[in-house]
């Protein structure tokens, strides 16, 4: 659920930062946030992405990845 709402806003802020990017013509500061708005956007989805991986993976959490229950429940 979360993933699913970090992909959508990561994308909202691309699609917004492209836009940005596009208008900025040869203004070097407008152009330079875009971009760091597309690193900042990729960086998190990444990150929202690869956090329940790493914990789930470490076993710090013990539930099944399918149902989301703990074991033996």
């Amino acid at each position: 659920m979360i993933a699913n709402f970090a992909g959508i806003l990561a994308f909202i802020i691309i699609v917004y930062a492209g836009m940005t990017w596009v208008e900025s013509g040869a203004d070097p500061g407008k152009r330079k946030k875009a971009q760091d708005m597309v690193i900042n956007a990729v960086l998190g989805l990444a990150l929202m992405i690869s956090i329940p991986t790493v914990i789930f993976g470490m076993g710090l959490v013990p539930c099944d990845l399918t149902t989301g229950l703990p074991w033996g429940a």
